[in-house]
């Protein structure tokens, strides 16, 4: 019979100090994937529950509307550690017409930020011909909203 060999515990600790080490250097990584995946996943919320109304209201041939007011019962809000950037949301109620417009005097931005790093930020572009857009490219609202 051979002799039968296997690994020192020295060697496992050091294995399992190695793991650690590398376990805390990658954490900080994770925490602002998951910050970012939150904040994106709000941001499509928003933007489809936009696209949702405005579809009803194409179909219903009737207004349309949806509160950001958190105060409101029914209003959409941002979810767990998601919150409006300052002075936001502009605009309390936004109302879909029968054509599928909304009823605004001009385009709008609106802001998320996450509690847990401010400079995570989801803008989202919402035009008076109806369509909202979350655009990932940007970090701030754009200086020029545009007519349309």
């Amino acid at each position: 019979m051979g002799k039968n060999r296997g690994f020192t515990l020295i060697e496992l600790m050091v294995t399992i100090v190695i793991i650690t080490i590398v376990a805390i250097m990658a954490a900080p990584s994770f925490s602002k994937i998951i910050n970012r995946k939150q904040l994106g996943d709000d941001a499509q919320d928003l933007v489809n529950k936009l696209a949702e109304l405005r579809s009803d209201a194409i179909l219903r041939q009737n207004d349309k509307s949806l509160s950001l007011d958190p105060s409101t019962s029914g209003a959409w809000k941002p979810k767990g550690k998601v919150k409006w950037g300052t002075g936001q949301p502009a605009a309390t109620t936004l109302t879909y017409n029968m054509m599928g417009r909304l009823s605004l005097t001009n385009n709008l931005c609106f802001i998320l930020t996450h509690d847990s790093d401010a400079t995570l930020k989801a803008i989202i572009l919402v035009r008076k011909n109806g369509m909202a857009i979350y655009d990932k490219s940007l970090n701030a609202c754009p200086s020029n909203l545009g007519n349309e």
